[in-house]
């Protein structure tokens, strides 16, 4: 299954064709030559597999084989990086707002920001914030289940533009958004 199935072939002006460039170094919008290879991002985007769910892997699977190969070749060593990079389970406690957040999961109206990953290299439950329909007023820290939040019916999607945040800034953010 391919995501474009048009084959239709664009040419930009001053630039190489897709099959001129090598995947390993595609220059980026900046211009700068990216150095993220395929082994690299096969690795990550397999250290990643337990944080999104099946639809998700699926999807970008299929876009690592695509055009835009390069931006979630970045992408998975990105989010691997910040995964790997995550405190444990107690590292942040005293801070309040001031803790980061490092993930966040989103299904509909319903958001999780995860601060804490259990236990080294393990992703059973994370630490975070849940709000659930947009309620800011029962939002809560506590323990969420990755897998359960990646494995149920739909499931959670990672959120592939967030970054490390306080949480004083995803709060105020909300409290704009929902009133």
């Amino acid at each position: 299954m391919r995501l474009f199935e048009d084959n239709i072939h664009i040419e930009i002006p001053g630039r190489s064709t897709p099959s001129a460039r090598s995947p390993e170094a595609e220059p980026s919008l900046d211009g700068k030559v990216n150095s993220v290879s395929r082994r690299e991002a096969v690795e990550a985007f397999l250290r990643l597999r337990l944080f999104m769910p099946e639809r998700q892997k699926r999807i970008v699977a299929t876009c690592m084989n695509g055009e835009e190969r390069q931006y979630f070749f970045d992408k998975m060593v990105e989010i691997a990086a910040t995964v790997e990079g995550m405190p444990v389970t107690y590292q942040q406690d005293g801070n309040g707002d001031e803790t980061i957040a490092h993930l966040h999961y989103f299904l509909g109206d319903c958001h999780w920001y995860i601060t804490e990953k259990d236990r080294e290299g393990e992703v059973e439950q994370a630490f975070g914030y849940a709000i659930l329909h947009g309620d800011l007023i029962n939002a809560e820290y506590g323990y969420i289940p990755i897998t359960e939040l990646v494995d149920t019916g739909v499931g959670a999607e990672l959120d592939f533009h967030f970054k490390p945040t306080p949480m004083a800034q995803i709060k105020q953010a909300l409290e704009d958004r929902y009133g």
